[in-house]
């Protein structure tokens, strides 16, 4: 699984100096950024509770032709856990992975590109570490739903940028080497953020600009049998993350 989300991360990394946010007469435009970021995360374990703080980097290469749109983003960094079970609260000295890789697949509305409608389909991955019962707990989520998303121009240099998406699980994977997993049973996630793009940058310029972003996630997760003897309980966690970063619209211009 880590192999996976490694070959995501390359995937998007190669796309990023295509994807700037230049448009021309042909009635196409490509949106590049990359991004670092700070993760607070409370998510559930079969036995305790688990919140976690760490960082990441973010990439996302987005392509407009007329009125389609498509992207590829990806988020991956390392969090350090703090657990909470019935004998006591306890951190773990090392540091986990943890990482999100999204297709987007839509149409675009309005002038340059500002209202976006568009389908999600999402791979996410959290470890947390070891543990003597389970040995190494982690979760997957495979997700798939409708993301809606909208710039709004506050000045000539300062863009507003909101996006609100609620997405269904229709594969869970949990514990070590994701050997047990559960299809399609209620499970949810909800997704927000509220970003600002800072346009430094003009039509000749080569200066780059910069954008940060306060993002959550929501997740409602039925409860199912983890083994034997474990029951995974209902849990409704959440993950907030703040982001600073620029984009690639004059960096890459000859």
């Amino acid at each position: 699984m880590h192999q996976m989300m490694i070959l995501l991360f390359f995937c998007v990394m190669s796309c990023v100096k295509v994807f700037a946010y230049v448009c021309n007469h042909s009635g196409y435009c490509e949106d590049g950024r990359i991004g670092i970021g700070a993760h607070y995360g409370n998510l559930a374990s079969p036995i305790s509770k688990a919140s976690s703080t760490g960082g990441y980097i973010s990439m996302y290469g987005g392509y407009y032709y007329k009125r389609l749109y498509g992207a590829l983003d990806f988020i991956g960094g390392l969090t350090r856990p703090r657990f909470k079970t019935d004998s006591g609260i306890y951190r773990d000295n090392a540091a986990y992975f943890f990482a999100s890789s999204a297709l987007h697949l839509g149409a675009s509305f309005g002038k340059d590109n500002a209202f976006l409608l568009y389908l999600v389909p999402r791979l996410e991955v959290y470890s947390f570490g070891e543990d003597d019962r389970l040995g190494k707990f982690a979760v997957a989520h495979f997700a798939i739903g409708p993301h809606i998303r909208n710039r709004f121009s506050l000045s000539e240099k300062l863009i507003l940028e909101a996006e609100l998406g609620a997405e269904a699980n229709s594969r869970r994977y949990i514990g070590e080497s994701f050997s047990d997993k559960k299809g399609f049973d209620g499970s949810y996630r909800l997704n927000a953020s509220l970003g600002l793009y800072f346009k430094r940058g003009g039509e000749y310029s080569r200066k780059i600009d910069f954008y940060t972003k306060l993002g959550g996630v929501f997740y409602h997760n039925k409860a199912y049998v983890h083994s034997t003897s474990v029951l995974q309980p209902t849990t409704r966690d959440f993950a907030l993350m703040l982001e600073v970063g620029m984009t690639l619209e004059n960096l890459f211009r000859l």
